[in-house]
């Protein structure tokens, strides 16, 4: 736990995304019958679903974190 407190927000946010993408990958694999589950289809999908959807909330984070800054600055500056 002592590294998820040194995270910032969008960090956090992030990693909650992609874990949550892994599981919902993983359980539409579970559900669908046709699909072979094995170690291969594993590893694709949740490495595919959990690196774009945290990668992509992550970036969103990040910028609505930059414009609250710049928000914040805008507002103290004027």
């Amino acid at each position: 736990m002592r590294i998820w407190s040194q995270l910032d927000l969008p960090a956090k946010i992030g990693i909650a995304t992609a874990l949550l993408a892994m599981v919902l990958s993983l359980l539409g694999i579970a559900r669908d019958p046709e699909i072979a589950f094995n170690l291969r289809t594993f590893f694709v999908a949740t490495v595919i679903a959990g690196s774009t959807w945290g990668f992509i909330a992550w970036g969103i984070a990040v910028a609505i974190a930059d414009l609250g800054e710049e928000t914040t600055n805008d507002h103290d500056a004027g």
